[in-house]
């Protein structure tokens, strides 16, 4: 039946699982499904501008509970002569490999560039969190700060452009409402699993309160600003 999404209580032992193997806790996995997919394991968006995957010459594409991409997952050691991307409709691979880029980017936010460090005119997010520079990487490659936005990043995900000169208190990334939905619901799992009711409640109140007040702007309008409880119950935070 789901929590707070249809679904996100199904897959627990796959996420707890893939957590013990490779390392990134199973809130945060859930936190970073809940932006991607919002539990539905048939989720599937194409990349674009039709967008090839280098290594096989194909049209790329997220798929599954956590949309990983083909790049992603033959960087990370997909068979290069298997095309059968619908695998990663099946839960169980989708969080295998979702779990695997995440544990990445959390030892390295920038494992994707060449030689693994930012390139040297990269504007460097400094000082946040491991959890959002590795949410930011998972999302678009490496923490692109906010600074170093475009017009079409803004446009996905609902913001004034002039946010990139002029960035409001607690924006930080180029798509820091992603980032904000990642950790909110990487909270709120994180209660819940160690049984903390106060902390459950209240994080989950102040998300549907913010989603009620975007109403009809919906999407990422509803993530500009964290939940306030959220600053509070972190896993290591308290009130």
């Amino acid at each position: 039946m789901g929590f707070y999404f249809p679904n996100d209580d199904a897959y627990d032992k796959l996420y707890q699982a893939s957590a013990e193997k490779y390392g990134p806790p199973a809130s945060l996995l859930k936190g970073m499904t809940a932006a991607e997919s919002e539990f539905d394991p048939k989720s599937v968006r194409w990349e674009p501008s039709g967008r090839t995957t280098k290594q096989s010459g194909d049209s790329d594409a997220s798929r599954g509970l956590m949309q990983s991409t083909q790049a992603a997952v033959l960087d990370l050691g997909w068979p290069v002569a298997d095309k059968d991307w619908n695998k990663l409709f099946d839960p169980a691979a989708s969080i295998e490999w979702g779990t695997k880029e995440l544990a990445k980017a959390l030892a390295n936010p920038y494992w994707k560039r060449p030689g693994g460090k930012p390139d040297a005119d990269m504007l460097v997010v400094a000082g946040r969190p491991v959890e959002e520079m590795a949410a930011a990487t998972y999302n678009m490659g490496y923490p692109r700060a906010i600074e170093r936005t475009t017009k079409r990043i803004a446009s996905i995900y609902n913001y004034p452009f002039s946010y990139r000169e002029s960035p409001p208190d607690g924006w930080h990334f180029a798509n820091q409402p992603y980032i904000n939905m990642v950790i909110s619901f990487y909270a709120m799992y994180s209660a819940l699993d160690r049984g903390d009711a106060d902390a459950v409640n209240r994080i989950r109140d102040e998300i549907k309160k913010k989603e009620l007040a975007a109403g009809n702007r919906g999407g990422w309008e509803v993530w500009r600003w964290l939940p306030a409880a959220v600053l509070y119950w972190l896993p290591g935070q308290s009130a």
